[in-house]
């Protein structure tokens, strides 16, 4: 995104710098990541629907899609409409985000996020989701839920980006994962712009195993940010 004479930088960066220190938070409110949010859970509850219509076709029970229905959901990364599919006999019960559910859980909304990363394999967004849904799912069930969620990350991490932000910054959040069969905490780095607009941006997500991310890490990830201007 190119300047304009329009745009005051100085006074946009003041205001900026004065929310940082006012403890103003980046990732929360005006929903930064509520896009994320709301495009994986109705991915995966599409997936959750198909799964519940092929279970029917099997035992003859003659059942279809029947539209959306939406509602609000609130989140500490922001508040946001989700449309969940329907089915006609009503019998479709969702799991990722129950019918009567209003708000996301940090864990639930920490785990989805993380799937964003890059650098994460088939097999660790299938650890990912498996985790994220308990023991409620077959491997096929599971893994068509994946096969559905992989382009939508894929799409995501190799977006373009704008040519110009005011300030990027980048912010951490700690999840929990379990790996082995052991519950560990992992590091989950966001890298945030903040557009000549005056709106922020997640530009990208990576992990970590341990808290705090090397010169390497950081520099190929800056480097691949560049590669998407």
């Amino acid at each position: 995104m190119d300047t304009t004479d329009t745009f005051d930088f100085e006074t946009f960066k003041q205001e900026a710098i004065k929310g940082l220190y006012s403890g103003k938070p980046l990732t929360g409110e005006n929903g930064i990541f509520a896009p994320m949010l709301k495009h994986f859970l109705e991915t995966a509850l599409q997936g959750e629907l198909d799964n519940h219509l092929v279970a029917n076709k099997s035992e003859g029970i003659n059942n279809r899609k029947n539209g959306l229905s939406s509602k609000i959901i609130k989140s500490s990364g922001g508040s946001f409409e989700l449309d969940t599919p329907r089915d006609r006999d009503c019998s479709f019960t969702p799991q990722v985000v129950a019918k009567r559910q209003l708000v996301l859980t940090d864990t639930l909304e920490r785990q989805i996020i993380s799937l964003f990363g890059h650098g994460m394999s088939y097999s660790s967004i299938n650890e990912q989701l498996e985790e994220l849904y308990g023991y409620h799912l077959s491997v096929g069930e599971l893994s068509n839920i994946t096969d559905r969620i992989i382009p939508l990350m894929k799409e995501w991490q190799s977006r373009p980006l704008a040519r110009v932000y005011a300030v990027v910054w980048m912010d951490a959040m700690f999840y929990k994962v379990r790996v082995d069969g052991k519950v560990c905490s992992r590091a989950m780095y966001s890298v945030i712009g903040l557009g000549l607009d005056g709106k922020k941006e997640v530009l990208g997500i990576y992990l970590a195993e341990t808290e705090g991310l090397g010169v390497p890490e950081l520099s190929s990830g800056f480097q691949y940010l560049q590669t998407l201007n």
